[in-house]
């Protein structure tokens, strides 16, 4: 438990107050930094299938496009906190980033759990690990998973919907608890498996395997399948080893397992002010991390100001 002052229930009505005028997300801003993020991240992609294997070039295009795809992925965040306002984005954000990415805009349904005065810091929290507790040479292993995880997720999202047209919904939920949510504790199970839901992951990764396959057969056709692959599996690899070092880096993960008050959310998270690598570091002001736990409902183009 941490030792820290108290923030009482007038100081978040006083807080609430003081930031009213920035709790609308600017629709125009989210759109444009989507696009152009897309704009980038696939021009670079498309530099590197375009350029000779190894070359200064094609090294330079796939690092610039794995940036791009990390950030991108970020939006999952925002699209969690406001599912209503950003359901068009969501839309886009699966078109540019998820189905290359296989991070599906549902993957950031279990968020809610992290921000949850019961589960925040617990075994129920899907992005926390108690690090403190652990050996220091743990903390590479987000590092390494990252060299698996993009091969995990071909499977999850063009081999395993292959089932559902076979399998119950029994399957279908099993899915969806243990393998549909961006974690760091590998023992979370999702909760949210209603049949609304269940029916809305059923479809989009009906619709992502067969393009994926779809894809696959176009580059197979051209004899530039191999080629995109590997480029693919080395962005997806610098894109999540870069979302591994970001997410160390938000909390200080002393939490002792039990639910806390929701003010520790905010003693336990991490801010890290402007600095030149920030926006590779922490895209979307994702660096101004206390501050999103202190008033997780504000839009992330907010986060410096409200610093």
């Amino acid at each position: 438990m941490l030792n820290s002052g108290n923030i009482t229930r007038d100081d978040y009505r006083r807080l609430n107050a003081l930031t009213e005028h920035l709790h609308e997300p600017d629709m125009f801003l989210y759109w444009f930094d989507l696009l152009l993020t897309a704009w980038v991240a696939w021009s670079a992609l498309f530099v590197a299938l375009a350029s000779s294997t190894l070359s200064p070039t094609q090294i330079l295009a796939v690092f610039v496009s794995a940036c791009g795809f990390y950030k991108g992925v970020n939006f999952v965040h925002e699209i969690s906190h406001h599912p209503r306002k950003l359901h068009s984005l969501s839309i886009a954000y699966n078109v540019f980033f998820g189905l290359y990415t296989r991070v599906l805009s549902y993957f950031g349904n279990s968020h809610a759990d992290h921000h949850s005065v019961k589960k925040f810091g617990t075994k129920l929290d899907p992005e926390y690990e108690n690090w403190s507790r652990r050996h220091p040479a743990n903390v590479l292993r987000p590092a390494i998973a990252s060299f698996v995880s993009p091969l995990l997720m071909f499977i999850r999202i063009a081999v395993i919907p292959l089932m559902y047209l076979f399998a119950g919904k029994g399957f279908l939920k099993a899915i969806v608890r243990r393998f549909s949510s961006i974690v760091m504790n590998p023992s979370y199970e999702n909760g949210k498996t209603n049949d609304e839901e269940l029916g809305s992951v059923k479809s989009l990764d009906l619709v992502a395997m067969a393009l994926t396959w779809l894809a696959a057969s176009i580059l197979s056709y051209f004899e530039i399948l191999l080629e995109a692959a590997l480029i693919q599996y080395s962005t997806l690899v610098i894109a999540n080893m870069l979302g591994s070092f970001r997410a160390l880096g938000v909390h200080r993960y002393i939490s002792n397992f039990e639910p806390q008050p929701a003010q520790n959310q905010f003693f336990d998270s991490i801010s890290i002010s402007e600095t030149a690598f920030s926006p590779l570091w922490g895209p979307l002001n994702s660096n101004y991390h206390s501050i999103h736990h202190l008033l997780p409902h504000l839009p992330y183009h907010a986060m410096r100001d409200v610093h």
